[in-house]
């Protein structure tokens, strides 16, 4: 599903963002982006199926995340899924079925690689989110 068409990501700044500018880090490496702040708009874009990527930016609990990516997955199964979150895992928290998830976002070139990685299906098949960053970016 190597990425080709006119459409690319889709930045969803769910709540507070992790990366406050990740959309126009994101345009400013010229990979065209849309950003939403809701999800409804967010899932009809995603109905759409014209966007390989969602990055889900985002400080909310983990339960929250999960529960957007699970909507997202419902919508698309194949869309590619990175999660940028504060990285505060508690025992209870359930897992986020994401492709990559991403606390450390102070280096705007490993974010954008990791895009690209996701753009290009790049990413390690049936690895931990949290493992899949570290293979991708490392």
């Amino acid at each position: 599903m190597e990425w080709g068409g006119e459409h690319a990501v889709i930045v969803f700044n769910h709540g507070t963002p992790r990366q406050r500018l990740m959309g126009w880090l994101l345009r400013d490496s010229q990979i065209p982006t849309q950003i939403t702040d809701t999800l409804e708009q967010t899932l009809a874009l995603v109905a759409m199926r014209a966007f390989p990527v969602l990055v889900l930016n985002s400080t909310e609990p983990a339960e929250g995340l999960a529960e957007v990516v699970r909507r997202v997955r419902a919508a698309d199964p194949d869309i590619r899924i990175i999660v940028l979150h504060d990285g505060r895992h508690h025992p209870d928290d359930p897992d986020i079925p994401a492709d990559i998830c991403i606390h450390d976002v102070h280096d705007p070139d490993r974010l954008v690689e990791t895009v690209r990685a996701a753009l290009a299906d790049d990413i390690p098949a049936d690895e931990e989110p949290h493992a899949a960053a570290e293979e991708v970016s490392g």
